[in-house]
C-alpha cells in the first residue's frame, strides 16, 4: 500500500524529497520496483554504484508499507559490505528522511548497535 502523497513528499518531513534524491538512477524505476516488490517474495536489484540501491530502495519499501499495519510489525534491513559503509549510508538516509541517526534508521556493527525500539530501518 503506497503512502497516501503518491511518492512525492517525504512523509517523515512532511516536504517534497530533494532534487538529489529525485536525480538518482533508482528514481527514475521507482513505481516500477514498487510493483515489483508487491508482486514477489524475492527480488534482485544489479544497478551500477551510486545509483541509489543503498539509499533509496530501502526509503521506497519503508514508505510503501508505512501506511499499513504492517510497518508496526517489521523492521527493513539493508546489509553492506563494510562497517564504513553502514555507518555512512545509514547517517545519509537518516539524514535525507530528516529523522535522528539511532531513532527511526540506525545501525549495528561488531561492537555498536545504533538503534532503538523505534528502529524500522536498520544496516547491517
Amino acid at each position: 500500500m503506497a503512502n497516501s502523497n503518491g511518492g512525492n513528499i517525504n512523509q517523515w518531513t512532511g516536504q517534497p524529497y530533494s532534487e538529489k534524491s529525485k536525480n538518482l538512477a533508482v528514481w527514475q524505476h521507482r513505481d516500477e520496483f514498487l510493483n515489483a516488490f508487491r508482486a514477489n517474495q524475492v527480488l534482485a536489484l544489479v544497478a551500477q554504484t551510486g545509483s541509489g540501491k543503498s539509499t533509496q530502495i530501502p526509503q521506497f519499501v519503508l514508505d510503501d508499507i508505512t501506511s499499513s499495519d504492517v510497518c508496526s510489525k517489521m523492521m527493513i534491513a539493508c546489509t553492506q559490505p563494510q562497517k564504513v559503509a553502514v555507518m555512512s549510508v545509514s547517517h545519509r538516509v537518516a539524514e535525507e528522511m530528516g529523522v535522528t541517526i539511532g531513532e527511526e534508521v540506525g545501525y549495528k556493527i561488531k561492537f555498536e548497535d545504533c538503534t532503538s525500539s523505534r528502529t524500522v530501518l536498520k544496516y547491517v
